[in-house]
């Protein structure tokens, strides 16, 4: 599929027009200073109807041509099919599935950092923390209370 070589004059000659002033020697495409009295804008015309013509007819071909290649179209078919299955996935994403960081809800065996001895701020009791100052309070209430 090509153009013929009618086709191939017509896009030459569309592709030289250009907005400089005519010249019959030196700029015969020239739309400015008598270009387009001189048929210039017209021609361009008439190019452009012919190139269009033949874009329609290689399209038609093409397409023809495509018909015979439905082995082709069916696997990119199901490339299409499929690239449309993980794009369904990706949008039944949901984030509500997943804690955020404001307010997380954790689940297995998250693990934290241990605060220090005596810790009261807010920071995360840790189960050795909780360990640690049940301990510290036991002895510290035994020798309160002379045990």
């Amino acid at each position: 599929m090509s153009l013929t070589p009618a086709q191939g004059v017509a896009a030459e000659e569309l592709d030289q027009v250009n907005d400089g002033p005519y010249d019959a020697a030196n700029n015969p495409y020239g739309l400015a200073r008598g270009g387009n009295s001189k048929g210039v804008f017209v021609g361009s015309l008439r190019n452009f109807v012919t190139l269009v013509r033949a874009v329609v007819g290689l399209a038609d071909a093409a397409a023809s041509d495509a018909s015979g290649a439905s082995s082709s179209a069916a696997a990119a078919g199901a490339s299409a099919v499929a690239a449309a299955a993980s794009a369904d996935r990706a949008a039944m994403w949901d984030p509500t599935n997943y804690a955020t960081k404001a307010s997380p809800t954790f689940t297995g065996d998250p693990k934290a950092p241990t605060p220090a001895p005596g810790d009261s701020d807010t920071s995360i009791a840790t189960t050795a923390f909780v360990q640690a100052e049940t301990v510290r309070l036991a002895y510290a209430l035994k020798n309160h209370f002379g045990g």
